[in-house]
């Protein structure tokens, strides 16, 4: 075999590496639970006529910084796999999409769509739960970005929800646990 035909047999191979890599982020659970979770979230801002082009731009910004900084990086065009939406995001939200390299995201997604819940639904912590159970259904809920534990804390009559950090990795939760501890949020 000549150099030039090993050349050309080692690209086709390393191609072929590339593809099965993109194959599986795209198909991955933690593609699928962050597609998942914006498009919940753009669903409850449009059935309940709510101004969340902030809280989307935050929640997407985070999706794409947590991509970014995973141990297998996910690209956006990881994360949205059909490229018609990937177009129209990034139409519709164009600053998380210059920013997630280089600022930090100030909280996980689903910190995001726990506070839509409320906002939607009330305080009520039964409907609030309810509601979340609902809303996730059809979601791989054991995967990255959707919180297994929620706490609730009510002061003087007003209920306060968080949620438990939803990284996909050690790293990815050390930073957030990081800028948690240096970010204080109350919606």
């Amino acid at each position: 075999m000549s150099a030039s035909e090993m050349a050309t047999q080692g690209q086709g191979t390393k191609r072929r590496k590339e593809e099965k890599a993109k194959k599986y982020r795209k198909e991955s659970a933690f593609a699928q639970n962050v597609f998942f979770i914006f498009n919940k979230t753009t669903e409850l801002v449009s059935e309940y006529d709510i101004d969340g082009v902030d809280l989307l731009n935050q929640m997407l910004h985070s999706i794409l910084f947590l991509g970014n900084i995973n141990a297998t990086p996910y690209s956006p065009d990881d994360i949205f796999a059909e490229k018609e939406i990937y177009l129209k995001t990034m139409t519709d939200f164009p600053q998380p999409f210059e920013r997630y390299r280089e600022d930090v995201a100030l909280r996980t997604s689903f910190s995001y769509f726990l506070e839509l819940i409320v906002r939607c639904f009330g305080e009520n912590k039964g409907k609030v739960k309810a509601k979340l159970c609902e809303k996730l259904q059809g979601c791989e809920k054991s995967g990255p970005f959707i919180s297994s534990v929620i706490c609730i804390c009510q002061v003087s009559n007003r209920m306060y929800y968080g949620e438990s950090l939803t990284c996909p990795g050690e790293r990815e939760r050390q930073i957030m646990i990081a800028v948690t501890c240096l970010h204080v949020w109350n919606p």
